[in-house]
């Protein structure tokens, strides 16, 4: 549960995967990625006090995203059936069980 600064509480799923070696949390749902957007550098202090140091999220749609987000080649998004731009689900994915 992400608690925002204004003491609202968003639903906030991850998994911790490795990459490269790494340990990394790949966000799995978030109900308002605007949001978690915001609170990012809570959200990394957490992670740094569990001992993972990466962070896999949706880049932001409306927006370019700061620098260093995107890989190569891993800019395009799937998705079937309607989709919300400010939310993440991969609940009902078979990205939810491997990791990409």
């Amino acid at each position: 549960m992400l608690h925002t600064r204004d003491g609202a509480q968003l639903p906030l799923l991850y998994r911790v995967v490795k990459f490269r070696g790494v340990r990394t949390a790949h966000i799995l749902y978030c109900g308002a990625n605007q949001v978690l957007h915001d609170h990012l550098g809570a959200l990394s202090r957490h992670l740094r006090r569990q001992a993972i140091a990466l962070v896999k999220l949706e880049a932001p749609v409306e927006r370019t995203p700061p620098r260093g987000w995107l890989r190569t080649g891993r800019e395009i998004r799937f998705a079937r059936g309607p989709v919300s731009p400010d939310a993440t689900d991969y609940l009902g994915s078979e990205l939810s069980l491997f990791d990409w």
